[in-house]
């Protein structure tokens, strides 16, 4: 299962050029996993196949989870960028029992972000540290704060990590040259956590035989302040950047013992992104909080509260896919930005 939180930064508009087959406006990338429907001039992903056909395609049997750039809001050409499709059903998917050890791992992984304009990639946002919480079910939590030059404890004097034990979780900080990649790996569970901060991308990748534990609530139960959360991850890997953040990914969680009803929001998937309208949905919300302009109006309007925006992107999204627009939303948005800014499905204010 997964979910991700909002990160609210500009996906400018970039055509790309790909040597790939032509399909109608776009060329799709060179992939023997990807094709063209001449019918609808998309490029689509081949039959195992899962992802955003004009970027990249995994085997749908593989827990693999890829972010490059902004995993949330469009990126690359006003596309779902390539984390949104792959990752929204296929955590969650194994179902054969691990051998031993039986505990069942859960993780969370925070991302950092700024906005760069000279970025590798087309969406201009990159990672620059993680936060990374792993644990099993028996609750035995490690946290590591990573940017590119190793892995920190999440506690001062914010000692370097090479490698760590506990009761249940054994895991090693390595460097992968010649990729740059700084590698957490998490022995007797093959999960492992790559990042690159030089091209803002981040792997996480899944045993198969990962299976949830329907008895165990989620992460999403251990609340997080951004604002602490930020200054804590400053103070250890001695950063400057914004106040945004958003989750990568959260794994293995079971809807139906979840409480929280932002978490059920996050953790939810109503909409499916492949599906015309759906997509359209997304994107309509995506226009609302992309804009530069009513991005900073917006978040300084909540407080510089990300939870609290990703909560109003995440009811825009529900709305969209109901095909209901509610007013009260646009009234938000109103209140916040002024008259001036009206968003994609909400009806001009009186006397504009």
């Amino acid at each position: 299962m997964w979910q991700i939180a909002i990160c609210l930064l500009v996906s400018p508009i970039v055509v790309h050029s790909f040597d790939g087959v032509q399909c109608g406006d776009y060329k799709c990338v060179n992939d023997p996993n990807i094709f063209c429907n001449t019918t609808t001039n998309a490029c689509q992903c081949g039959p195992g196949y899962i992802g955003n056909a004009r970027l990249r395609c995994v085997n749908d049997t593989m827990h693999i989870c890829t972010m490059m750039g902004d995993p949330h809001i469009r990126t690359f050409n006003h596309e779902d960028s390539s984390i949104y499709i792959p990752c929204t059903q296929i955590l969650a998917e194994g179902t054969v029992p691990r051998a031993n050890p039986v505990k069942n791992f859960r993780y969370r992984v925070t991302a950092l972000t700024k906005e760069v304009y000279q970025a590798r990639y087309a969406s201009q946002i990159m990672v620059v540290a993680l936060n990374i919480e792993l644990f099993t079910f028996e609750n035995n939590l490690i946290v590591l704060r990573c940017d590119n030059n190793g892995c920190w404890n999440n506690a001062a004097p914010y000692q370097k990590i090479t490698d760590y034990a506990d009761q249940s979780l054994i895991f090693n900080v390595t460097r992968d040259e010649p990729n740059g990649q700084t590698v957490v790996y998490v022995q007797g569970y093959r999960v492992e956590v790559r990042f690159r901060a030089e091209d803002g991308s981040v792997t996480i990748v899944i045993p198969p035989d990962t299976e949830p534990n329907p008895s165990n609530p989620g992460l999403c139960n251990i609340p997080s302040d951004p604002m602490t959360f930020n200054a804590n991850t400053a103070a250890s890997l001695s950063l400057s950047y914004s106040d945004y953040i958003f989750y990568v990914n959260i794994g293995n969680i079971d809807n139906t013992v979840e409480t929280d009803e932002m978490c059920l929001t996050l953790y939810s998937a109503p909409c499916d992104p492949q599906a015309t309208r759906q997509r359209d949905s997304v994107l309509t919300c995506a226009d609302i909080f992309t804009d530069q302009a009513t991005k900073i109006c917006y978040y300084n309007y909540r407080n510089q509260n990300g939870s609290a925006v990703l909560w109003d992107f995440n009811r825009c999204h529900a709305a969209h896919c109901s095909l209901n627009v509610p007013i009260e939303y646009c009234n938000d948005v109103f209140a916040a930005c002024g008259a001036d800014v009206v968003p994609t499905g909400c009806p001009p204010p009186p006397g504009k």
